[in-house]
């Protein structure tokens, strides 16, 4: 969520950057790419981010990026708020690492 949300006011409805395609993602957080395809959908069936097609800098096709939607801004800027210490502890689960979308439930 936070890696997405850092990069989604470059995302027009033509044209958005390569880390936040499923690749970019993967390479960023050291996970496969087919993980981080799992984590999306799941993290998308619970509308928490949005793919849209765009263009990305270096590919002659549209690509799908990943960009938080309202409610996944929400969560991300939670997030980032509880790892700068401004939150009490960990508010969601059971404190286990259960995947990326484990935060959301």
């Amino acid at each position: 969520m936070i890696h997405s949300s850092l990069y989604s006011r470059w995302v027009d409805d033509m044209v958005g950057p390569w880390e936040i395609t499923q690749r970019g993602i993967a390479e960023a957080l050291h996970q496969s790419r087919e993980h981080i395809a799992k984590e999306l959908t799941r993290l998308r069936e619970k509308g928490y981010i949005v793919a849209k097609l765009v263009y990305v800098n270096g590919s002659k096709r549209q690509l799908k990026v990943y960009v938080p939607s309202p409610k996944g801004e929400r969560l991300a800027k939670s997030l980032k708020r509880m790892l700068k210490g401004e939150m009490g502890p960990w508010p969601i689960g059971s404190g286990k690492r259960e995947g990326l979308g484990a935060a959301v439930g």
